[in-house]
């Protein structure tokens, strides 16, 4: 029995984790704001690369969280030129390309949250089915909802479909190089991350 208990929450925190992964951002949860591995998460190999859409949706939460965060600082008054310019300084862009990046990131965002908002509520109602993460003897482990695969295919569309509206506004050579540079500075963070939790 405790292997079945065991086996039903990490099918429940699987899934949570796909759409849970983000924290609360101004009462919106947002892709992420953190680049941590879980613990006991094995180094990402050197060969391997992020998916493109987890790198984006990584990476633009963490930039709203950042500029959520100066306009706190901002409001009490405290200097917040290195949290607000943060991300525009670690990939070397210019204002244009930096106003651009917020710009696409934060309807990106909005996007996302709908979806991630509708995710929730499925994975709440398969939750209460099993209250404290415990199977009825005999019962099966439940098999994920097929709307949650399909609202995950949506957020990938929505992230992957943000990076193609940088690329036609930026111009391919620009978006190359801050592509790149989101790629690298996720894939690097998320390798540092692995390792430092073994």
């Amino acid at each position: 029995m405790k292997n079945r208990i065991a086996a039903i929450l990490l099918v429940v925190s699987v899934l949570g984790a796909v759409w849970l992964v983000g924290s609360r951002v101004g009462g919106k949860s947002t892709a992420t704001n953190l680049v941590t591995a879980p613990a006991g998460a094995q180094p990402l190999p050197s060969n391997t690369s992020v998916p493109k859409h987890i790198a984006y949706g990584l990476f633009f939460g963490e930039m709203l969280a950042m500029k959520k965060k100066a306009f706190e600082q901002q409001k009490q008054g405290m200097k917040n030129e290195a949290m607000r310019d943060f991300h525009k300084l670690r990939l070397k862009v210019s204002d244009y390309e930096g106003q651009v990046l917020e710009q696409v990131a934060s309807e990106c965002n909005d996007k996302v949250v709908k979806i991630n908002d509708q995710a929730r509520v499925i994975i709440n109602k398969e939750r209460a089915r099993h209250p404290h993460g415990r199977l009825k003897e005999g019962e099966p482990l439940p098999i994920p909802p097929p709307e949650l695969f399909q609202l995950e295919e949506q957020r990938k569309q929505t992230l992957l479909e943000a990076r193609d509206k940088l690329r036609n506004i930026l111009g391919q050579k620009a978006f190359d190089r801050i592509d790149t540079a989101i790629q690298n500075d996720i894939e690097a963070r998320a390798k540092g991350s692995s390792r430092r939790q073994q």
